[in-house]
């Protein structure tokens, strides 16, 4: 069951999928969903275009597609 659903996230593409370890992974428009360890608050992006487990990781947008922004300030992640 979905909770919490976020202002301007469309319900309709928020879901679920089962993952190899048999727990539910939360998707929005196909995208698994996950929460950068070091993004303490809402709007922080520090994790974004940081390449870990075999590729580059992006914020997904209200509509449910990839921001692929790179970091603007020297990093490896972050606007």
């Amino acid at each position: 069951m979905m909770r919490h659903q976020g202002k301007g996230v469309e319900s309709n593409l928020l879901k679920t999928t089962p993952r190899s370890d048999g727990k539910k992974q939360v998707t929005y428009n196909g995208h698994p969903l996950y929460r950068f360890d070091e993004d303490q608050k809402a709007g922080d992006t520090d994790g974004q275009a940081v390449d870990a487990f075999g590729a580059k990781w992006y914020v997904i947008g209200p509509e449910g597609k990839k921001i692929t922004t790179e970091p603007t300030n020297g990093t490896d992640g972050g606007y």
